[in-house]
């Protein structure tokens, strides 16, 4: 299977698309019963098994307050694709980051405005998306990062209601991080927000549109 490091338990065995599995690094719906492999606690309680209002299948992933925190490991690359599905109660800064080992990396963060903003390694380069998020809503998102060799990492950012991949919401190409990707980690920043994922995937190649056949 190559580098892949987990894939979750298929409720639904015709969500993914046949053929993609060896692309993914991490692959994971939240099926399953406890921690995934290759995820970890970083703080806080996430309920990884959460069955109150879902996305999809049986159980979602909640981070409900600041101190929930959640880390993927998987393979470092120089670029690194990805998509999850997610729904906010509010809007409070919420981010999810792509780290190297040391801790810096790529960041995109859910404004209180309800639009995102994308960054790379300490800010270099702020941009922020056009579409306004609407609460209890949800959306799916992909992302692609590259890092660069000085002023030239990459970041494309797409979000949309439908399973169709649009174009890019933020993109930026002139950021400062020029070291690989190994985690990526999720938390919601203020106590009132519940942040709901499903659907998780980070892989090598690009993903499409669709890609858990939902």
């Amino acid at each position: 299977m190559g580098d892949v490091i987990t894939r979750g338990f298929k409720s639904v065995i015709a969500r993914k698309n046949a053929g993609s599995a060896s692309s993914y690094l991490i692959e994971e719906n939240f099926e399953g019963t406890g921690t995934p492999t290759g995820w970890a606690v970083l703080a806080g309680t996430p309920d990884f098994g959460y069955t109150t209002t879902v996305i999809d299948g049986t159980k979602s992933l909640s981070l409900a307050n600041a101190a929930a925190q959640a880390q993927a490991s998987f393979t470092a690359g120089d670029e690194r694709f990805g998509y999850f599905r997610f729904r906010m109660d509010s809007f409070g800064n919420t981010p999810f980051l792509l780290n190297d080992v040391a801790g810096f990396g790529f960041r995109a963060r859910v404004l209180t405005t309800g639009k995102i903003r994308i960054w790379n390694d300490a800010g270099s380069e702020l941009i922020t998306g056009a579409l306004t998020l609407t609460i209890n809503t949800v959306y799916n998102y992909w992302f692609r990062i590259k890092k660069g060799t000085g002023a030239n990492a990459e970041f494309d950012s797409y979000v949309s209601t439908s399973t169709t991949k649009p174009s890019a919401d933020a993109s930026t190409t002139g950021g400062d991080m020029t070291n690989q990707v190994s985690e990526m980690v999720v938390d919601v920043n203020v106590g009132s927000t519940n942040l709901i994922m499903d659907s998780v995937l980070i892989s090598a190649t690009d993903i499409g549109s669709n890609p858990w056949s939902i």
